[in-house]
């Protein structure tokens, strides 16, 4: 038996120890002047705060034992997210404090594990969870809707030699939608929809992998998923792989995979009472080499290149369209270097990634994005990402008692952000109050490097006694723009995260 419970009431960091920030300047709803690159001179959401000020909770209650595996869940969270631009310059200040987005979710779920024979193995599942969302906008109740899904799964798994192995399987999925919330009387209130709207959707799923060991050098891999939503036609998600191991201590992997995705059933319903017709879906085909080698018993290397094609979909928010579009055909590539050191006292991790764009073909000049601004002349690179991130995780233990940790990020900086921005800049129709189009006509600073370094100390004062402090964001005690962290599609508009320190202490009962 696992029994667990947490809980948090997170109200998160105000203004003085997490500035928000923006690169143009504005005047707010009661005539305020916003500076770029400097703190907002009105009130703001706190930084990560819990959502509608609310408790958050986990509870956990497992039963595990002869080939059965019975849990329950409870779980409510939410966070709220920083207002946009367009809602400073629109709304009065009261309204933005408020909005964001909670949830709560109860989950059961059962499976049961079989060995028939020496060769056949059965995997069953069966669960049922209700999920609650709610979305509040700035100053009204926004949307809310509750899921109920019902999923079951069977897996046999087959070994009928040595040098094969394959899986079988079969899901199907059944959720409905509409119902009233959790300990609320209001009916669903889904966007787009008709208030209340009741409605029902199946997915049924079929897959199969077969991995095969001609000798000892080299094993394959092969896949394939197939799915079928209710609101989208069949959707295939083959995979294969091979993998090399020429010495003892090297490997060599190369390997294809293609991953579907779909848009959320409100989005589908809406476009099938509007046309009739079954929803566009995206798809991502990547291809992976990846080198591994053991240097020595205690350093291991390893070196990454990958490429991605990604035909993608986005909602059109057009009154007269309200479904989703097909936006365009996105192709990056990308290097990543790795190095791991492990001893009984030492584990240091170091990775370092390069991610490039390629090529960004639009289906139509009209067609909104905000992925790259390459279409439109302006550089080469991901408006949402960096492209060269580095990643350094270390902990040493000093003694049998006390240890010592240590982490790092550093993303080098988001040129194709600036790109996005310099093209709105010069386009007067962009050029205004989205609120989700970056645009930094007066400060370049949210393009910029950002660096998130951590500390720990851990003292162990008995086997079953330990404490340990940590510290969070460090780098902003020197400079709080090293910690600077971008608002996904706007990217010009950043938070600077506040330094934190935390301690703990654990017992454990005999």
């Amino acid at each position: 038996m696992f029994l667990y419970y947490g809980g948090d009431k997170y109200r998160g960091a105000d203004d003085s120890a997490a500035p928000q920030i923006f690169s143009t300047d504005f005047f707010t709803d009661d005539g305020t002047m916003v500076r770029a690159g400097h703190s907002l001179p009105v009130a703001s959401r706190n930084s990560n705060a819990s959502f509608d000020d609310r408790l958050r909770h986990k509870a956990h209650l497992q039963l595990t034992g002869h080939g059965f595996d019975v849990w329950a869940r409870y779980t409510r969270g939410g966070i709220r997210g920083d207002a946009a631009r367009r809602g400073y310059i629109h709304l009065p200040i009261v309204q933005l404090l408020e909005g964001g987005t909670g949830y709560q979710q109860i989950t059961f779920l059962g499976s049961y594990q079989r060995q028939l024979n020496d060769w056949l193995n059965l995997d069953t599942m069966l669960s049922y969870d209700i999920t609650d969302v709610q979305v509040a906008g700035p100053g009204n109740p926004g949307t809310h809707w509750r899921e109920d899904e019902f999923q079951t799964r069977l897996i046999a798994t087959i070994t009928p030699h040595a040098d094969h192995h394959a899986a079988l399987g079969l899901e199907f999925s059944h959720e409905g939608w509409g119902k009233k919330s959790l300990g609320d009387d209001e009916p669903s209130n889904n966007f787009g929809l008709a208030r209340g709207e009741n409605w029902d959707t199946d997915t049924l799923s079929g897959f199969a992998e077969h991995q095969w060991t001609p000798n000892k050098y080299v094993v394959t891999v092969v896949g394939l998923r197939i799915d079928k939503h209710s609101y989208t036609k069949w959707m295939h998600s083959p995979r294969a792989s091979i993998i090399g191991t020429p010495t003892d201590r090297d490997t060599v992997k190369l390997g294809y995979n293609r991953s579907v995705r779909r848009a959320d059933d409100a989005v589908m319903r809406r476009t099938k009472n509007a046309t009739g017709e079954n929803d566009v879906v995206e798809t991502i085909d990547n291809l992976e080499l990846r080198y591994e080698r053991q240097q020595s018993d205690h350093l291991q290397l390893a070196a990454v290149w990958y490429y991605n094609w990604h035909d993608v979909v986005s909602f059109n928010g057009d009154p007269a369209v309200l479904r989703t579009d097909k936006i365009g055909r996105l192709q990056t590539y990308g290097l990543e270097f790795e190095l791991a050191y492990r001893t009984k006292a030492t584990d240091i991790t170091l990775s370092h990634n390069f991610t490039k764009h390629v090529d960004l073909k639009l289906t139509r000049d009209t067609a909104t994005q905000n992925l790259s601004a390459s279409p439109y002349g302006y550089g080469n690179d991901l408006a949402n990402w960096s492209n060269h991130l580095t990643k350094l995780t270390a902990r040493h233990e000093l003694t049998d008692q006390w240890a010592v940790s240590a982490s790092a990020r550093i993303y080098w900086g988001y040129p194709g952000g600036e790109d996005l921005a310099d093209y709105h800049e010069e386009d007067p129709v962009l050029n205004g109050t989205s609120n989700l189009l970056p645009l930094a006509e007066d400060s370049d600073e949210a393009f910029d490097a950002s660096v998130f370094v951590n500390l720990g100390v851990e003292y162990k004062a008995t086997d079953r006694l330990s404490f340990s402090a940590h510290g969070y964001n460090l780098l902003g005690l020197f400079d709080h723009k090293f910690n600077k962290r971008n608002q996904f599609q706007r990217t010009s508009q950043y938070r600077l995260e506040a330094p934190a320190f935390g301690m703990s202490v654990r017992f454990d009962l005999p």
